[in-house]
């Protein structure tokens, strides 16, 4: 007597190759949007860095400039120089920063522009007619559409 040997149950070639094709047409579906969102995790962390790189560098030079204790000798649009030596200044796209008897050192690079503006201690007035007047200086530093501006209340030399 012959007995019916029970039957496995398995997927067949055909039933194998439609799931693949929904995986791949799933894959391809979602590749984009997973290669989208690598891009812009690099994109902010690329923006992250800049904004903290600049933020780094407009800190130093107000307190560089606070600290110093000389009057403006020079006064420019994207340039200052202290009596006491310290200067600030933007050549080409690199924010530098001179101290007295020391070569200039690159602060801060790839920087879109430098606005100065100088005013008497009252915040309105401006001197950049007489720049020794000044006691309070505005900084804003613009880099990879960051803006960012500071006040630096300049001391005066001690008599």
């Amino acid at each position: 007597m012959i007995r019916n040997a029970p039957r496995r149950r398995a997927f067949t070639l055909v039933e194998l190759l439609a799931v693949m094709v929904v995986l791949s047409a799933l894959a391809a579906a979602t590749a984009p949007i997973v290669a989208s969102a690598g891009r812009a995790y690099a994109d902010a962390a690329a923006r992250r860095e800049a904004s903290q790189e600049l933020a780094f560098a407009l800190t130093r030079a107000a307190r560089v400039l606070s600290d110093a204790g000389g009057e403006v000798s020079t006064a420019a649009p994207a340039a200052i120089e202290l009596s006491s030596g310290e200067r600030l200044e933007k050549l080409g796209s690199t924010l530098w920063l001179t101290l007295p008897a020391a070569a200039p050192a690159p602060l801060c690079a790839g920087v879109d522009a430098v606005t100065l503006q100088y005013f008497e201690s009252d915040g309105v007035t401006d001197c950049s007619a007489d720049p020794a007047r000044a006691q309070r200086l505005h900084i804003q530093v613009e880099r990879a559409g960051f803006r960012l501006a500071t006040v630096v209340y300049l001391r005066r030399p001690k008599a």
